[in-house]
């Protein structure tokens, strides 16, 4: 859609738990290679990738490390 188009400027994804498969949250591998062809495609065409995730309920930790599953949802953004 987003190369037919070519007037996209943002995708979001909400939440990203229905975008994950039959991938598992908790697989840095797996979170990667599932955030790996966004990142190409948003630098392909210029455009931004919002994900919306929810946060775990630990309390007083950094919102980094807030974020459900593997960390690779944060740090792949890095």
């Amino acid at each position: 859609m987003v190369k037919e188009r070519g007037d996209i400027l943002l995708i979001v994804i909400d939440p990203i738990t229905a975008y994950l498969g039959n991938v598992d949250s908790n697989s840095n591998s797996g979170v990667r290679g599932l955030l790996e062809p966004l990142s190409r495609m948003a630098s392909e065409y210029n455009l931004a990738v919002i994900l919306v995730a929810h946060f775990n309920k630990t309390q007083g930790a950094e919102a980094m490390m807030r974020v459900s599953g593997s960390m690779s949802w944060v740090a792949a953004a890095r």
